[in-house]
């Protein structure tokens, strides 16, 4: 609590004022609001409230302190007078969500921060998320529900972030009545780019990313509505078009990617957790276009090359594994190179039946990860290779 008050007092300087003028839709709530507790809204307060207490005692949490302390300085540019009002955590989940609760508590998904491509972008999903409390659309979206569908996805997303996982209400119900109403998009969309654009980001990066988001979409073969953001923020080339097109009316400003270095260099240092989460999932051609860009944005190489690797051994189609040892070795050139390669580099090569190139990859893995969990396999191969 002390550190957040510190990072409230050090962006004040910084801080805008969100005054209704200077918006197209003013803000619905003041900074201090709170409800009647006897009333429906103070009973969702009171299941939000509880969700939030579980949350700070999650193992999804992320507890990177210069993490955390960025995304929550984003928050205060972005929400201006509201900054103490907001909550943000960071949720390990792999999937691109993000989500606002009536109470200030928000949850940014590691899947968003893998996806963004600047810190402009991210800004653009958390105006637009800090629109949708500042218009208190999550009460009004509750009341209407015509039953408790929407509600059980929103707690259910709560509980995911506990719990990695989501609950039968999500899975049940996401794409039905869960989506906000297009009235309450397109506000939170309008005002989160307002918002963006008076912290002093570009607000041309929300367009942005929506079509990258359109993109990878493409590329699910499932198409699976699972995702809970789906459920409530559906992508389409109209939204993307007509944020570019509000972008426009505003003043120009630096490029996104001019703010994103320090952003990125955060990213970095989690980088191999988060996206080994990520290619867990086995979204192959999701994953394949995630790298692709992540190569591009400067991420470590050994830790991309590792990740084409993990993505064509798992997906294990017709010259997979030719692929796959192509890229261990390209990602062990390298002293930062993740240990787990040279495991990979010695399965792969015992697979094919390279005795001697099975040994010496078993034995730098060992070399690197004295204590490894599985070190008393790896010993017996090694004793069984001679």
């Amino acid at each position: 609590m002390l550190r957040l008050a510190f990072i409230i007092l050090l962006t004040a300087a910084g801080m805008h004022s969100v005054k209704a003028s200077e918006l197209t839709f003013a803000p619905t709530i003041d900074t201090k609001y709170e409800p009647d507790w006897s009333s429906d809204e103070g009973g969702f307060w009171y299941k939000v409230n509880q969700i939030e207490a579980d949350i700070k005692s999650s193992p999804y949490l992320v507890r990177d302190a210069a993490l955390n302390d960025y995304v929550n300085s984003m928050i205060c540019k972005i929400a201006g007078e509201y900054c103490a009002s907001i909550r943000v955590y960071i949720i390990d989940n792999p999937h691109f969500n993000a989500s606002m609760y009536p109470n200030g508590m928000m949850h940014v998904w590691t899947g968003l921060l893998l996806r963004v491509e600047n810190e402009a972008q991210l800004a653009a999903v958390l105006g637009h998320e800090i629109a949708h409390f500042l218009r208190a659309h999550q009460i009004a979206q509750w009341r209407s529900a015509q039953n408790s569908a929407w509600a059980a996805v929103l707690l259910d997303t709560g509980i995911a972030a506990i719990t990695g996982v989501y609950g039968v209400a999500t899975l049940a119900m996401s794409g039905s009545g869960a989506a906000f109403s297009r009235t309450h998009e397109k506000e939170a969309d309008i005002m989160g780019a307002e918002l963006m654009h008076k912290a002093g980001y570009n607000p041309k990066a929300a367009s942005e990313l929506w079509q990258r988001v359109l993109e990878e979409r493409e590329q699910d073969q499932s198409k699976d509505s699972s995702w809970s953001f789906w459920a409530s923020h559906p992508p389409s080339k109209e939204r993307s078009e007509y944020l570019l097109a509000h972008a426009d009316k505003l003043k120009a400003l630096p490029k996104p990617e001019s703010q994103s270095e320090p952003l990125f260099k955060l990213l970095s240092t989690n980088y191999f957790k988060l996206m080994k989460n990520h290619v867990d999932l086995q979204e192959h051609e999701q994953t394949k276009i995630l790298l692709q860009r992540h190569s591009s944005l400067g991420y470590p190489k050994e830790k991309i090359d590792f990740f084409f690797g993990e993505l064509y051994r798992k997906r294990a189609q017709d010259g997979d594994t030719d692929k796959a040892l192509e890229y261990y070795q390209a990602s062990i050139q390298s002293p930062n190179s993740p240990p787990q390669a040279f495991k990979h580099l010695a399965y792969l090569y015992l697979k094919k039946k390279d005795k001697e190139q099975a040994k010496a990859h078993f034995m730098n893995y060992l070399e690197r990860v004295p204590q490894a969990k599985d070190k008393a396999m790896i010993k017996y191969y090694l004793k069984s290779l001679g």
